[in-house]
């Protein structure tokens, strides 16, 4: 053999020893990185696991705090005048389930609503009969001469009200209505569009979310045409099942909160909705309630009261969901003693104040800074379970609504019209 042969299978061995420890080489890398790869997992799971389980103990530190109102005293009328509660004067037609609104901070708007009736036209559990009220009544609550009621055929159930300017808002539910004060006159529109809310008006296009959840549409208040944006903000199984839902608007983040306001079996997700391009996303929700109230907090986020009926007790609980982060946390729990969460509502007065209605009382308010009831021992009782409406200016107005002591049809329904001023 040749030293020419001898060098090239040298020079053969060589390269295969160089491949397999190549081969070698390339192994432990892929093998490192594997172990890496499982070991971040693991930490990552770790992690979130250990931070699911933080939050979850963080939740469970914060400790119920009882409140009991029966024990609380009621106020005099001379004592509720002197705290701020006002009798403003009767309104032209008693009603109860009607939608109101404040205009410019000085008219008061009465919608539709029920008033009892002699001949059936809607049957109750209890036995009596309601009859839907087709009108719709104004208010000046400065001086009272300005009060007059505008008659509204066929007026059906309103879910949505949009100020277009100081006389003029869009009434919007199955149809679509054009209140003109200054002309006091009220014209339809359009039927059967099936408003949930209006979001918005840009040349002459109403911009809206369908009652059955499904659709953003814009409507065009001249060619009466209608085009739809986005389909399928939920999941069939939710909107089948459509629990009451309601809107709410972040101005300075560009963003609606379309958020359910009673608890069911398929748990409802809170949809956030791009103000611009109408995007969206949906956010799952985890703790259990009967029904929910959501307010605007800090401009940018949400607070969240929750109440669920626990025995003869309500258990309310005070939440911040973080819209960057999609967080909800936990900031303070009550346990309402001796009340249903059917008989709770919530009412925003401003951007600190959140008023407790309690079985016809006003009995508390939270302060939003601190998460803390105050002005616990000032109540305010009414016979009748009323209509409440918030103004800019820290005033309540109580309307109308149902008297539960009163078995009397004649005086079932209430005519008054409150002012409570913080």
């Amino acid at each position: 053999m040749t030293d020419e042969n001898k060098e090239k299978i040298n020079n053969k061995n060589w390269c295969g020893k160089m491949l397999h420890l190549k081969q070698n080489y390339i192994r432990k890398i892929v093998l490192l990185i594997f172990i890496v790869c499982i070991f971040t997992c693991g930490c990552k799971m770790q992690t979130n696991a250990s931070s699911k389980a933080e939050q979850k103990n963080k939740e469970s530190e914060i400790t119920m705090e009882n409140i009991n109102t029966d024990k609380m005293k009621i106020s005099t009328p001379e004592e509720c005048k002197q705290k701020g509660l006002h009798y403003i004067g009767k309104m032209i037609e008693p009603r109860v389930n009607h939608l109101s609104y404040v205009l410019n901070r000085n008219k008061l708007i009465l919608i539709g609503g029920y008033i009892l009736y002699s001949f059936p036209s809607k049957s109750n559990s209890d036995g009596s009969y309601y009859k839907q009220i087709e009108s719709i009544e104004i208010i000046n609550i400065d001086n009272l001469k300005e009060h007059y009621l505008i008659n509204v055929e066929n007026l059906c159930n309103i879910n949505s009200i949009f100020k277009i300017n100081d006389n003029q808002v869009f009434l919007a539910g199955k149809n679509l209505y054009l209140l003109d004060l200054e002309k006091k006159e009220c014209n339809l529109l359009d039927e059967n569009i099936n408003i949930l809310k209006i979001f918005s008006l840009k040349n002459d296009l109403i911009y809206y979310i369908t009652t059955n959840l499904t659709q953003i549409n814009s409507y065009n208040i001249k060619t009466k045409e209608r085009t739809n944006f986005v389909y399928n903000t939920m999941n069939q199984n939710h909107r089948d099942n459509r629990p009451n839902f309601e809107v709410i608007e972040l101005v300075h983040d560009s963003k609606y909160i379309l958020y359910p306001l009673h608890y069911t079996f398929e748990k409802p997700p809170i949809v956030i909705i791009d103000r611009n391009d109408f995007s969206y996303k949906k956010i799952n929700i985890s703790y259990e309630y009967d029904k929910q109230k959501a307010f605007i907090y800090n401009d940018q986020n949400i607070i969240y009261l929750t109440c669920k009926t626990v025995g003869n007790n309500t258990d309310v609980e005070i939440r911040v969901f973080d819209i960057k982060n999609n967080i909800f946390s936990l900031k303070k729990r009550y346990k309402l003693e001796g009340i249903s969460s059917e008989n709770i509502s919530f009412i925003q007065l401003n951007d600190r104040k959140i008023v407790f209605v309690e079985n016809y009382k006003i009995s508390n308010i939270l302060d939003v800074k601190s998460f803390e009831l105050k002005n616990s021992s000032q109540i305010y009782k009414f016979n009748y379970l009323s209509d409440f409406i918030s103004s800019s200016n820290n005033m309540l107005f109580i309307t109308g609504g149902l008297n539960k002591t009163n078995q009397s049809q004649t005086e079932a329904i209430s005519n008054d019209i409150w002012k409570l001023i913080y």
